[in-house]
């Protein structure tokens, strides 16, 4: 290379400035974005070697021999240096490929380097000396991108999981999830302690599937990881086939680590997050079949008390004691479907007969509804009432099997005023017509909410059974309900 030749030549020592400073922000970027990186350089290469054909004088001075030498150096060192890089990023499996990969690269690029000094000799004219070594540039780069994407390295593969968490199998198709794929390489690249390190990542969906690369291996203790890591509130998407969605991590956690855990450790792990006060999905079933345990009550009290957890009443409701009716009954009476839910499903367990009047005018409302009927609120009611188990529960049932058509009010049969007359349908304009009109989708309304009823009681009466109730029962039985469909349902939510 003659160095009067850089000196007289302004364009090579600016480009070559130029390229250094590129190159280095490219050597940085890679690290974060490989795929991107690699992509933008080809596109920029082909772009340059389009614009060399073009009988222009500054492209032309692009072309010179020197500057093209000193980028063609610059590059290959740069992409050389992150391919060995990426050989201490594989595992032993993968790595003699990969050795294959760069060994057929460094002979292609000593093949380019020969061809190019004999062309330098052949042709005077450097535009195509520079159009020469544009085309191997352009090999270089996409020999480099194709090994790039069959090897990324893990701080790529943690790219590529630090959004979306997703199972095995997505959409409606069932197809294999790319980032799962992602995931899979990951875990078989990196070691216990590295996925440990990873379990404090600030990406939600990394920490969740550190833990499941984890607790896929044998010599880990899942008690212990799953154990530490039950403080992680912060919310993830999720996607399971078509099925959308947002988790909290230790949620997902949970729902991978306890069906690896023996009852006594599920136990351990059910008391730290009532001790600790995790606020998790999980703590509601946590609370739902909690055994009362004398020394976990003040525990649980100050959970109800702080509304940490909503369930919290249920379990303290298990308890049976009369200071604790007032939080109870506080449940019963706010108007949203979840609180009054949890009040009932806390009765169940704590059926005390100061709570009789509430349910029975719940019971009321329900059956008096013309529309909006909330089929979990009228079930659940039922699901409490048999649990007095007494001969005033057993009036209640039958007074309201026996007269419901009698307590639902017909509205005035008035045309404009009805809520269920559309303009589709017609009907005589003489009294006698409208009055059957309205009879009959009376009638129908009646038949609706008997079988809703008669169908939820039944319900509830084949879930928690008791002798009290024989009777009752097979007046049930002896109308016109779909045993089959119910008994159906009952193994299904058992």
């Amino acid at each position: 290379m003659n160095l009067k030749l850089l000196t007289r030549n302004k364009n090579v020592i600016k480009g070559s400035v130029l390229f250094l400073v590129l190159f280095f922000g490219i050597y940085q970027a890679e690290k974060e974005f490989p795929t991107l990186v690699n992509l933008s350089i080809i596109v920029i290469v082909v772009i340059l070697l389009l614009l060399s054909f073009l009988k222009k004088k500054s492209i032309v001075a692009f072309s010179n021999r020197v500057f093209f030498s000193i980028a063609m150096l610059i590059s290959v060192f740069y992409y050389l240096s992150t391919l060995f890089y990426k050989l201490l990023d594989l595992n032993s499996s993968e790595t003699f490929i990969y050795i294959v990969l760069v060994i057929f690269l460094i002979v292609a690029i000593l093949i380019i380097i020969i061809f190019q000094i004999k062309l330098f000799a052949l042709f005077s004219q450097p535009r195509i000396r520079g159009h020469f070594t544009f085309a191997s540039f352009l090999i270089i780069s996409t020999i480099i991108l194709f090994t790039h994407n069959l090897y990324p390295t893990k701080k790529a593969l943690i790219n590529d999981i630090s959004g979306l968490f997703t199972g095995e199998y997505i959409d409606f198709v069932h197809r294999k999830s790319p980032i799962y794929s992602s995931f899979e390489k990951l875990r078989k690249r990196s070691s216990n302690e590295e996925l440990i390190k990873l379990l404090d990542h600030r990406s939600p969906s990394v920490r969740c599937y550190a833990f499941i690369g984890l607790i896929s291996r044998d010599e880990i203790d899942v008690y212990q990881i799953l154990s530490q890591n039950l403080h992680h509130s912060d919310r993830v998407t999720t996607q399971y086939y078509d099925i959308w969605g947002e988790q909290k991590v230790s949620d997902i956690m949970l729902e991978y680590g306890l069906s690896k855990l023996n009852e006594t450790e599920i136990s351990a792990i059910d008391s730290l997050i009532i001790w600790n006060k995790h606020d998790l999905a999980y703590s509601d079933d946590v609370f739902l079949r909690f055994e009362p345990i004398s020394s976990y009550y003040n525990k649980i009290k100050e959970v109800a008390l702080n509304n940490s957890s909503s369930y919290s009443i249920i379990a303290l409701a298990k308890y049976n004691r009369e200071s604790d009716k007032a939080l109870i009954k506080a449940y019963l009476t706010k108007t949203t479907t979840r609180d009054q839910l949890i009040g009932l499903m806390a009765v169940r367990f704590f059926p005390s007969i100061g709570f009789m009047p509430i349910i029975k005018e719940m019971l009321d409302k329900e059956i008096q509804k013309k529309s909006g009927f909330d089929y979990l609120i009228t079930r659940e009611l039922y699901n409490t009432l048999v649990q007095y188990k007494n001969y005033e529960s057993v009036e209640i049932l039958n007074k309201i099997f026996e007269t419901i058509p009698d307590t639902i009010k017909c509205e005035p049969a008035t045309i404009k005023k009805s809520k269920r007359f559309t303009s589709s349908e017609t009907i005589d304009e003489d009294t006698t017509s409208m009055e059957g009109y309205f009879q009959e989708r009376h009638q129908d309304e009646v038949n609706f909410v008997f079988t809703e009823h008669t169908e939820s009681m039944w319900l509830a009466l084949k879930k928690y059974p008791d002798t009290i109730y024989t009777e009752l029962l097979k007046k049930i039985e002896s109308t016109a309900i779909d045993t089959v469909s119910l008994n159906a349902y009952l193994e299904m939510t058992n």
